[in-house]
Order: structure tokens, then C-alpha cells, then sequence
């Protein structure tokens, strides 16, 4: 009873193996080579339209891995892989290694329209300017964890081909435009309006399906015995209008 303490665990009771994070030696940086191609023209006055081509490959990515894990154990109702055979080192449960093994990808198009600032003497137009952008871009990776990466977010270590697709931040078609307009009397109006598809997301369970210990919700959800994929769906698109006077 508290304050007093147990001099050993009572009979019976097992003490819970810990989890543990370790370094992959081999651990290298993070690489990304990029190129990027583009021209812009003025077409009349004060008017240019250009195009931008990027490409990015990524490697050395980050990634966490068990490495305290056997091979599957079965297989689960819905077609999953099980884990539920005995830890290869029996001291500890994960033995979470911090490797550089996940690469990415990126590739996207950019298309624009600029006005530069220019007005005459109506009362409506003493000054206008204003920048359009539209972008058609694809990013893939196999995990993307570079806001959280204190979670294991493949499904199946032996199956980490299937990880490699559209990546978390993949936004299909994206659309910017600002614009500031002048009139009598020092009065501006001005807005920046942002329209984009919406971003991929995974159907995934709220617990661990196939025994791997993973604390974090990373198994997907299986229809028909086949995987429902990796951000296979999206969500809705996004805009946004902001004004200002």
C-alpha cells in the first residue's frame, strides 16, 4: 500500500519488455538531385507568361524500421500478412532502427501570367498588378514522415515495395493568383485566391490488424483480400479567398 514499495514483482506477474530506438551505422544524409527548366515572355505590355518544368529525385530518405520482428507468422481473414511469432531478441519488443532507406520523387509543371504595375488617370484604374500560377505536379515517395518521424508508417516490411506511391504531400493541381488594384482617393483593393486538389490519404484501422506491435494506426484496411492501398484516396479539394481593402 502507498507510500511503500514491492521489493520484486508479485508472483505470477512479468515485467513488460521495452521498446527501444537505435541508429542504423550505415545511416547516410539525405540526397536530392533537382533540375529545373523555364522561359518567360513578355506578350504585350506589361504582360509575361512563362512556363517551369522541376524535377526532383530524393534518396536517403529517412525512415524508422523494426528490425525485432520474424518473418509472417499466416495469414489474416481479410488476405493480411500476420506477425504474432516470438520477438528474435526476447529482451525487448520493437528495436526501432533509424534508417536512410526511403527515396521520393518529384516532378511538376508551372504555368504563369504576370502584370506588372501600371495604371492611368480614371478613377478606377489608377494601378493594377497581379500574378497567376497554376502547377500540375506528381511526388511519390514510400514514407513520408518528415513532420512526424517518430512513427513506423509502412504496413508490411516484407512487402515495402507496395509503400512507394503517391507521396502524403502529393497535390495534383494547385492554383495561386494575387492581385492589387488602385483607386481615387489612395483606395487599394486587393486578394490572393488559392484553389488545389485535395491531398491523398490511406484507409486505415485504428488498431494493429496484423500483430507487428506498430503503436501508430499503419495498417490499411483490406477489401476482398486485396490491400486498399497506400493514399489511394482523396480528399476534397481545397480553396481559399482572402480580400483586403
Amino acid at each position: 500500500i502507498f507510500p511503500n514499495t514491492l521489493s520484486a514483482p508479485p508472483t505470477g506477474t512479468a515485467t513488460p519488455r521495452s521498446s527501444v530506438n537505435v541508429f542504423d551505422p550505415d545511416f547516410q544524409n539525405p540526397r536530392t538531385f533537382q533540375t529545373s527548366l523555364g522561359v518567360e515572355r513578355e506578350i504585350v505590355a506589361n504582360i509575361t507568361v512563362g512556363a517551369d518544368y522541376t524535377y526532383a529525385k530524393m534518396e536517403n530518405l529517412q525512415r524508422l524500421f523494426d528490425i525485432n520482428i520474424a518473418p509472417s507468422s499466416g495469414v489474416a481473414a481479410d488476405g493480411r500478412l500476420l506477425y504474432q511469432s516470438p520477438r528474435p531478441n526476447p529482451n525487448f519488443n520493437l528495436i526501432v532502427q533509424a534508417e536512410s532507406t526511403a527515396r521520393g520523387m518529384y516532378n511538376a509543371m508551372t504555368l504563369s501570367a504576370k502584370r506588372r504595375w501600371s495604371g492611368g488617370s480614371q478613377w478606377y484604374n489608377r494601378g493594377l498588378q497581379y500574378q497567376a500560377f497554376y502547377t500540375y505536379a506528381h511526388t511519390k515517395d514510400d514514407d513520408s514522415n518528415e513532420r512526424k518521424f517518430q512513427d513506423i508508417f509502412y504496413q508490411d516490411w516484407q512487402n515495402l515495395g507496395a509503400e512507394y506511391t503517391w507521396s502524403n504531400t502529393d497535390i495534383r493541381h494547385n492554383f495561386v493568383m494575387n492581385a492589387t488594384w488602385a483607386f481615387a482617393g489612395d483606395v487599394q483593393a486587393g486578394f490572393i485566391f488559392n484553389t488545389r486538389s485535395g491531398a491523398p490519404y490511406s484507409r486505415l484501422s485504428s488498431t494493429d490488424l496484423n500483430g507487428d506491435g506498430a503503436a501508430n494506426a499503419n495498417d490499411r484496411q483490406f477489401l476482398n483480400g486485396v490491400d486498399t492501398g497506400r493514399n489511394a484516396y482523396r480528399q476534397p479539394t481545397y480553396s481559399r479567398l482572402d480580400l483586403r481593402i
